[in-house]
């Protein structure tokens, strides 16, 4: 049927309107019933709030215009209709379908064109006003429809929103009655605004945030605007307050303004009375003739930082002519100061490097739903692993979050809904599209203006750059002069991306004028080389934080640690934000009712980009992944440093520019080769208080050093600091920082003496018996067919040099045809991932009574290339094998991802334990977040379940590995030189051969890699590529191994 003609006609083909009836943004104000519970009392506890979240009635079509006869009117009936939850996303509950693309459009149209089908969901519910809410204005909030939005109440049109995003509120004042009202909805999937909502995240529909109702006098308080500005010394501040006021059509009367200042105690500031007046005139010329602005000095404020995230409350008060109060409101604010000078981002007068990461709404069964909980917990996570920056990518969040970071201490980029990455370098000069730029920003900024941890505005992401940006970088730069402005596309011209492959080929002129649209350079995943060359060489003076980096995808952040040096050390750089904080997988249930996450391509949603989606620090369900404890460490707030001539002495640092290290407790334990011989709680180790970004020296007690090298044995001390008592994200005892040192770097003690058993029998078919261990060699091949101890067969294949790992993502995209110039195709070229083990020869000899083996192979790859490699097994005494392994590799095999032995253990092989980097996987560029000690686990634990399955597991610097067979026998592996080693009941091929964990079932074999080498993870699914230092590349490689029955 035809749309109710109070709607224009193909309204979601418009890009010039915007709303119909919206009224203005501003800050979450709730009306409250006294002083007393604006002070003390929850906001939507007021009895001028009323929830409308719950279950409406539901019906969906496929557009807009095929909505049934009557629809909307207020003797529609509903009643047989579906029930849907709102606030949530229809394509989450069994309507359509979630969509994920990257920068591509879903569908083939042009702007502002969408396709004929059109998902289109169709809402009822109602509610009942009681006397008191009719005598008053009532206005509807919805916190976000994706992505048009318009509103019938009692069979009148209310009003029109598109913008996903963001909340619309519409006064429903000439349509509400006593008693049940009937509210309707229509939300449009596609639309004109669906060109600039290209935000590299799922597609999703329907009212997905809050909707509620909140009642005002017919004179109230719409808008409030809190703006605290510290002087220069930070001693003092004036605080300005705007008010609008909202009248039903001329101003009238004299009204006053009672403002209360509350500090973190709910104490007042102010002694006195702060009360501001009214006057009604309307002339024209007058200022802000519906404004009241008043300010006040406040003397010694306690500033608001990440560190210290202290609230102030400010109460007010609408006061009519007879002296009644006839609305109160409350907001919270804090007292900081953001400013650029010298090529810095000072946060009250400190340069805070940004350890920051970027964060998209996501929940895994409810897709952009996102309960308080929700919020809270990736808040609290964050502040637990030393995030002190959050991106809002790619556009404004629920209010609530912000509140949480106010609360628990996080600074915020605001990021405007924006991203038209498909048609990135159009849209941004469209007139068209010009209103929807600016009101997207401006309607941000006005509703999220009194949050102190927003210190800056961003104008999108991936938008091009272009007049309409200018624009609205004006308009912002007018408002709110308190803090900066963010936009990565303002400095595209510096081409900080030609470090890595781009899909097409930019004209990128330089923009001189592009200081009007950003006050950062944001550059997204410069390589290391491109940040020292503008630290060094630059003159810029504005700071460079990086608003993504460090790609985490799968197994991932390679090299960040190499990016943390810089930052800290170089001028200019200051920081940046990962890209990103959570794996935007949807939970899914196979035929055998497994759930596991989905990515694109899962939904049958075409077209699709995979599992460019799955780039997270943490798993849907929130659980980190190893690399969210490698960015923890870099980030911590406190380091020690060993003096590198007297190792005895240690140098402890607080790095907090804020806070002193009074909330935190200090401990250390010393091991020798992974055991405990010493810890400071019998060692009398106390800590003088540290003042920000001061330091002390500490010297270890000299028993304790001459005990951890009494035995000559390699030791470690590890420092551990910790919460001394409870805060708003952790509690007592919560390890914040630590740090281990080496005190003693003796050879390893336990390589056996290399005498050959008196006991040992050598058979003609290359059999080895002794101690009651029985190893074949199959002499046509030179590998080992079978290894028995006593009755128990260990062996289920080989031992084989070993050049192929499952490709992690940042190796190439498996799941596409990979045309990008990564190495995954160059490995595949040279036939890396299936090759043949030639014997060249194989010489047996027993000089002085030791016997031995020695075996040649050629390991020939598909494309001609070919690999020697030499094994000498030397048999020792006790049951000992020492393993001698010499690899060459030829100069046209430049890059390898690994090189290693890898060897299948029967079933019955259970738990492993191992002296090396733990408890964490561990690789050469990604290691910082772990530390040397004994760690035991069952091979099983050992899996890291990545959502696409991937190469996983690895252990750097590991002295022994041990594993235990359910039968009690163990097996041992030492190195005199520290390797790498991982077990697994996955063989690569089985991982490789995975889409999802569902896929994979677990071998009872145990599959053992010694690896040599392994090449680092890098950061090239999106980004720079590994480091040469982290590489594996041609030349002659030599390692060694004991083995143990």
């Amino acid at each position: 049927m035809p749309l109710p003609n109070s709607i224009p006609p193909y309204f979601w083909q418009a890009p010039e309107l915007i709303n119909i009836h919206r009224i203005a943004s501003r800050p979450r104000l709730i009306s409250q019933s006294s002083i007393e519970s604006a002070i003390s009392g929850v906001p939507e506890n007021s009895p001028f709030y009323m929830p409308l979240n719950g279950d409406w009635y539901f019906n969906y079509i496929d557009n807009p215009n095929h909505a049934p006869q009557g629809f909307a009117s207020e003797h529609f009936d509903f009643s047989t209709w579906d029930t849907i939850k709102v606030p949530s996303n229809w394509t989450m509950q069994g309507y359509g379908k979630p969509h994920y693309t990257n920068v591509q459009m879903p569908f083939s149209d042009f702007p502002p064109n969408v396709p004929q089908h059109n998902p289109t969901g169709l809402y009822y519910t109602t509610f009942n006003i009681n006397d008191e809410w009719h005598k008053r204005r009532t206005i509807l909030h919805v916190g976000a429809a994706e992505s048009v939005l318009a509103i019938w109440l009692n069979g009148t049109f209310i009003g029109l929103n598109k913008c996903s995003r963001l909340p619309a509120e519409f006064d429903l004042e000439n349509a509400l009655k006593k008693g049940e009202n009937i509210l309707a909805a229509m939300v449009v999937q596609w639309s004109d605004a669906s060109f600039i909502e290209d935000q590299d995240h799922w597609w999703m529909a329907g009212i997905f945030r809050e909707v509620f109702l909140r009642s005002t006098p017919k004179v109230n308080i719409e808008d409030l605007f809190i703006k605290p500005v510290l002087n220069d010394d930070f001693t003092s501040a004036t605080l300005s307050l705007k008010a609008r006021l909202k009248f039903p059509s001329t101003p009238f009367g004299n009204w006053r303004l009672r403002v209360s200042l509350l500090d973190y105690c709910n104490k007042p500031v102010f002694d006195d009375e702060w009360i501001t007046n009214f006057e009604s005139k309307t002339y024209i010329e007058r200022e802000a003739w519906w404004q009241i602005s008043t300010e006040r000095t406040v003397t010694q404020p306690n500033l608001w930082s990440h560190e210290t995230p202290t609230l102030y409350k400010v109460v007010v008060e609408l006061i009519d002519d007879n002296d009644d109060v006839v609305e109160v409101v409350s907001q919270s604010t804090g007292f900081r100061k953001v400013e650029i000078k010298d090529r810095s981002l000072l946060i009250n007068g400190q340069r805070v490097i940004i350890n920051g990461v970027n964060r998209h709404d996501h929940h895994d069964t409810d897709g952009k739903a996102l309960s308080r909980e929700t919020m809270e917990l990736d808040v609290l996570t964050m502040k637990r692993f030393n995030v002190n920056a959050v991106r809002c990518a790619h556009y404004p969040n629920d209010s609530y979050f912000y509140q949480l970071c106010d609360k628990h201490g996080l600074y915020v980029i605001d990021e405007t809904d924006l991203e038209s990455h498909a048609f990135r370098l159009n849209l941004c000069d469209e007139p068209r599209y010009a209103a929807a730029w600016l009101d997207r920003g401006m309607r941000m900024v006005q509703r999220d203006k009194n949050h102190p941890s927003i210190i800056s505005w961003s104008l999108g992401n991936e938008a091009g750059y272009g007049c309409n940006h200018d624009a609205l970088a004006a308009w912002i730069r007018k408002y709110d002069d308190s803090r900066i402005i963010h936009y990565e596309g303002a400095t595209r011209d510096m081409h900080w991306d030609d470090n890595f492959d781009t899909q097409f080929s930019e004209n990128r002129s330089h923009r001189p004028d592009h200081f009007l649209a950003t006050d950062l350079i944001c550059p997204m995943y410069p390589s290391l080389e491109k940040l020292i060359k503008f630290s060094n060489e630059y003159t810029d003076p504005r700071p460079c934080i990086p608003c993504e980096y460090c790609h985490a995808m799968g197994n991932a952040n390679g090299n960040l640690k190499e990016y943390f040096e810089l930052f800290e050390t170089m001028p200019g750089l200051q920081g940046g934000f990962i890209w990103e904080w959570i794996d935007h997988g949807i939970v899914k249930q196979s035929t055998n009712n497994e759930k596991y996450w989905a990515y694109g391509g899962d939904f049958n949603d075409n077209p699709n980009d995979i599992n460019f989606v799955i780039d997270g620090l943490v798993w849907p369900d929130r659980t980190p992944h190893p690399a969210l404890f490698e960015f923890k460490k870099l980030a911590q707030p406190v380091t020690i440093e060993q003096n590198p001539v007297n190792p005895a002495v240690f140098r402890i640092t607080n790095k907090q520019y804020f806070t002193t290290t009074r909330w935190l407790k200090f401990s250390w334990v010393v091991e020798s080769e992974g055991v405990e011989i010493a810890n400071s709680e019998h060692s009398g180790f106390t800590i003088a208080e540290i003042g920000p970004r001061q330091s002390i020296e500490y010297i270890l007690p000299k028993h304790v050093f001459e005990k951890a090298h009494a035995n000559a044995r390699e030791s470690f001390i590890r420092f551990s600091i910790t919460a001394s008592h409870n805060t708003s994200w952790c509690n007592t005892g919560d390890e914040i920082a630590w740090e281990q040192h080496a005190l003693c770097r003796a050879k390893n003690q336990l390589l056996p003496h290399t005498i050959a058993p008196s006991t040992i029998q050598v058979k003609n078919d290359g059999q080895i018996c002794w101690n009651g261990t029985k190893l074949q060699m199959d002499l046509n091949t030179g590998l080992w067919r079978s290894w028995y101890k006593d009755s128990t067969e260990l062996l289920a294949s080989a031992p084989i040099l070993n050049l192929w790992r499952c490709p992690i993502d940042n190796d190439g995209l498996r799941l596409k045809n990979e045309t990008r110039p990564k190495p995954l195709a160059n490995w595949r070229r040279l036939g890396l991932d299936d090759y043949d083990v030639k014997l060249v020869g194989l010489k047996q000899s027993s000089e002085k009574n030791i016997y031995s083996i020695t075996v040649d192979h050629e390991i020939v790859l598909h494309s001609g290339s070919s690999v020697i490699q030499q094994t000498i097994w030397t048999f020792l005494k006790d049951g000992l094998i020492k393993v001698d392994t010499v690899v060459k590799i030829g100069p046209e095999i430049t890059d390898l991802p690994r090189i290693g032995i890898q060897m299948q253990l029967a079933s019955g092989i259970k738990n492993c334990e191992w002296y090396g980097m733990g408890p964490h996987e561990s690789y050469c560029d990604r290691k910082s977040g772990n530390w040397i000690s004994r760690f035991s686990s069952s091979v099983a634990a050992q899996y890291v379940p990545y959502i696409l399955p991937q190469s996983h597991g690895n252990h750097t610097d590991v002295r022994w590995l041990e594993l235990t067979h359910e039968n009690g026998s163990r097996l041992k592996f030492t190195f005199p030189e520290p390797l790498n080693v991982s077990v697994s009941h996955f063989t690569d091929k089985d991982l490789e051969n995975a889409r999802h964990t569902i896929d994979l079932k677990p071998r009872q074999e145990t599959i053992v890699n010694i690896d040599y080498k392994q090449r680092g993870l890098g950061n090239a699914a999106c980004g720079p590529d590994t480091l040469e230092q982290y590489r594996i590349t041609s030349g002659v490689y030599h390692f060694q191994y004991f083995l143990e029955v």
